[in-house]
């Protein structure tokens, strides 16, 4: 791409002395705005001297200015700063005020506007981009949160560009003088650094050749037109770092040499062994990582997101924001461990975190899911639901199906049936699509093969469908029971409760082992022994067709019963394509 030209005159505006710089902005129908581009400045027309303005006559002509491709753009932006001045006295050459309006296919402007005209009310912002885990809208404004945000220096050096490569940060090789080869290839670049140690986006000069024989090293470099900072910035951008190729290379490295602020020329004559080969410039992006972090938009632009518009629920470690939600006056935060909510009333330097509980929250990826009742989440086991500051465990009916539970897919809120629907991943590797009806409050559990998602199809009727086993299947709307479009039913939940057993002199029975002979499928078999003092059970999960026998220590069930004097089977589960018996080890006990 061109970069812009802005060239100078010292005729024909009311611009006054000094140095300027403007950056280019593009805005949408929206409001939202891009960041600033690369600012860049002009430097005067005389060939000796200061390279800022003098007079109050001075004009800049503008040209190529980019035409946007993204048709989004309704309008771009030039924003310039006021007189950047050597005194103690002067602008920040980082304020940049809007100077103009212009169409997106408009290429070139002459800017002739004093300071005065400049628009105080209306100034650029720098935008961060950024990636986040979740967003959700809240009062106009789009809230990001579990943030990836680039290490950014916003404090740029200008580029300069007079069409013919003379009035721009640049070099010249001289013969004899220093200890830089001859007859070779430098470059510059020169990059401001911030408090934090931070480098901005770097200015670059053309290839220098210097002349002379290719063997010699008596060249010196004299670069021009260095960016003018003035002293009252020492405290924002505490250096500017020159780095430097060595001989015909393409890498730069830290130059020893240290800039004043104000140092706008410098005479280069070291050799390529006092540059500082451990510190090379790079042009890639550090990222990093605030995952108890939150970012929120501009009101009413969703996409235009300010660095300092950010809010951190510490600790960073371990207890990550895994979602948010909009809750009226605020937004629901919900962390691995923690619940919190932040109030929005009023200007954001007023709004306020309220922890609502701890040792609960979205314990896995994709655990949540709101609904016209509340947001309901997986937490410690079971299923829980939020509602109005109240917090309550709905999925205890199912609470050994969930207990096993070690992954979960994107959960689905059907708003027809009123069913919260969650695909999860067991212990061992089954899978099955949860439903909670909150209509009639229960569940509905459906055994799937390969199942890797659910979703909610929109029409005249909605209807919902997941994705198993390279099938998709459609649920019944009256009947509850799944549909394989293409295929055949896959779900049959059997079920078989025996008559009680006692010894014919009602003794008292220990109880040993229990064998279970069955053909299973894929899917869950729960075994129970009911007795007169209670009853044991255990789940069983199949992932393939085959026959088995299962032996089990009836002291190995949950809640055992040792002994009894009566006893019953109940055998259940979508597990089960044929059962062929349950035998029972048991010993009478003396009395």
């Amino acid at each position: 791409m061109v970069p812009v030209t802005a060239v100078h005159s010292s005729t024909g505006g009311e611009i006054g002395a000094g140095w300027y710089n403007y950056v280019i902005v593009y805005e949408a129908v929206s409001g939202d705005h891009s960041s600033t581009s690369l600012p860049f400045t002009a430097y005067r027309d005389f060939t000796t001297g200061s390279t800022g303005f003098s007079g109050s006559t001075n004009s800049v002509e503008i040209s190529n200015i980019p035409i946007p491709i993204d048709h989004r753009v309704v309008k771009k932006k030039i924003y310039r700063t006021r007189a950047i001045l050597s005194s103690d006295l002067s602008n920040s050459p980082f304020l940049y005020y809007e100077l103009a309006i212009i169409e997106p296919e408009t290429t070139t402007y002459t800017d002739t506007t004093s300071d005065d005209n400049l628009s105080s009310s209306s100034m650029a912002l720098f935008v961060v981009d950024h990636a986040g885990l979740c967003y959700s809208f809240h009062k106009g404004r789009l809230f990001c949160c579990n943030l990836k945000l680039p290490v950014v220096n916003f404090l740029s050096p200008p580029y300069s560009n007079d069409g013919l490569e003379n009035k721009m940060f640049s070099g010249t090789g001289v013969i004899t003088g220093g200890e830089i080869a001859n007859a070779s290839s430098y470059k510059y670049r020169l990059v401001y650094v911030d408090e934090n140690g931070v480098e901005s986006d770097f200015i670059e000069t053309p290839e220098i050749i210097t002349p002379g024989e290719e063997w010699e090293t008596l060249a010196l470099i004299d670069l021009e037109y260095i960016p003018f900072l003035p002293s009252s910035e020492a405290r924002r951008v505490v250096a500017k770092r020159l780095y430097r190729t060595k001989k015909d290379g393409n890498i730069f490295f830290q130059h020893p040499v240290v800039f004043g602020h104000n140092q706008i020329s410098f005479t280069d004559t070291i050799a390529d062994a006092a540059l500082d080969s451990t510190k090379i410039h790079s042009t890639s992006t550090v990222i990093k990582e605030y995952r108890s972090s939150i970012l929120f938009s501009e009101p009413g632009k969703p996409f235009t997101f300010l660095p300092e518009s950010i809010i951190s629920l510490l600790p960073e470690g371990g207890d990550e924001i895994m979602n948010i939600f909009d809750d009226v006056d605020g937004v629901l935060i919900f962390k691995r461990r923690s619940i919190h909510k932040l109030f929005t009333s009023g200007d954001p330097v007023t709004w306020r975190v309220v922890t609502i509980a701890e040792g609960i929250g979205q314990a896995l990826t994709n655990g949540i899911i709101k609904s016209d009742k509340g947001v309901h989440f997986y937490s410690g086991g079971s299923i829980y639901i939020y509602n109005g500051g109240t917090i309550s465990n709905t999925g205890n009916p199912i609470r050994q199906t969930l207990a096993k539970v070690q992954k979960l897919f994107s959960a689905v809120w059907f708003s027809q049936k009123e069913w919260c629907c969650f695909p999860v991943e067991l212990i061992g590797g089954s899978r099955f699509l949860l439903i909670h009806d909150l209509k009639v409050n229960c569940w509905y559990k459906f055994t799937h093969p390969g199942l890797s998602g659910v979703s909610i199809l929109k029409g005249t009727n909605e209807s919902l469908i997941s994705f198993a086993g390279g099938q998709t299947v459609k649920y019944d709307e009256k009947t509850f029971g799944p549909d394989i479009l293409g295929g055949l039913d896959i779900e049959v939940q059997a079920s078989l409760e025996t008559g009680s057993y006692s010894n014919p002199t009602y003794s008292l029975l220990r109880l040993r082992k229990i064998w279970l002979y069955l053909t299973t499928i894929q899917g869950e078999v729960e075994l129970s022994i009911v007795t007169d003092e209670g009853e044991a059970s255990a789940v069983f999960t199949f992932d393939d067709e085959t026959q088995r026998i299962k032996v089990l220590p009836t002291s190995g069930m949950e809640t055992p019963v040792d002994f009894c004097r009566k006893f019953a089977f109940k055998v259940s589960g979508a597990g089960i394509k044929k059962l062929v018996g349950v035998k029972l080890e048991l010993r009478r006990v003396r009395e």
